[in-house]
């Protein structure tokens, strides 16, 4: 069955999982992927969350394994796919920079010489990186490939008066990962 291991950070303090993940994990399983997820401690050091990544991604197979995360989860799985080469890499809410600062971009140098099948879901209004500044994504490697998730932030949440509500930006973020999933891996609900 194919998997998709996600990172997720969590603080310290936090000991439930994850809300967006919570409500994203049925949709994906639903679709008939395997989730597997990771929880990554917000202030640790990257160098132990890329081996506790790595440590992950070695129990499963590769050939039918999506690695990725949420923000520092989507970070440290890039990290992680130039040396583990699982068969796909999801960032769900890229870091590309600090909160509204884009003249300190930093996430694009991750990218260079990245050949892995990736797919970036962003909220277009993402302090990390909004759509307005996609003509500086442009320089990522031609196997990222972008999908923006009208109206929403950081964790894909909509303003009130916005036509879209987080319920369906989750089934949108869902369906275009399992399409994703099923291009890349070469797999249908038959197998």
């Amino acid at each position: 069955m194919p998997t998709i291991l996600l990172g997720f950070p969590q603080s310290r303090k936090d000991a439930g999982e994850d809300s967006l993940l919570k409500d994203l994990r049925p949709l994906l399983q639903a679709g008939g992927l395997s989730v597997l997820t990771l929880k990554l401690t917000i202030g640790e050091d990257d160098a132990v969350l890329v081996r506790e990544m790595e440590t992950a991604v070695d129990q499963c197979e590769r050939s039918k394994l999506v690695i990725g995360g949420f923000s520092l989860g989507a970070r440290i799985a890039l990290r992680v796919a130039t040396r583990a080469r699982p068969a796909a890499l999801l960032c769900l809410g890229f870091p590309f920079h600090p909160p509204g600062q884009p003249q300190a971009l930093k996430g694009t140098n991750l990218f260079v010489g990245h050949d892995i099948p990736t797919l970036i879901v962003q909220g277009a209004r993402d302090p990390h990186g909004t759509q307005h500044e996609k003509k500086t994504f442009q320089r990522l490697p031609d196997c990222v490939r972008f999908r923006w998730i009208e109206d929403a932030n950081h964790r894909f949440e909509t303003p009130q008066k916005s036509p879209w509500s987080k319920k369906e930006h989750l089934l949108s973020i869902a369906n275009r990962s399992l399409e994703f999933a099923r291009q890349t891996l070469e797999w249908n609900d038959n197998v």
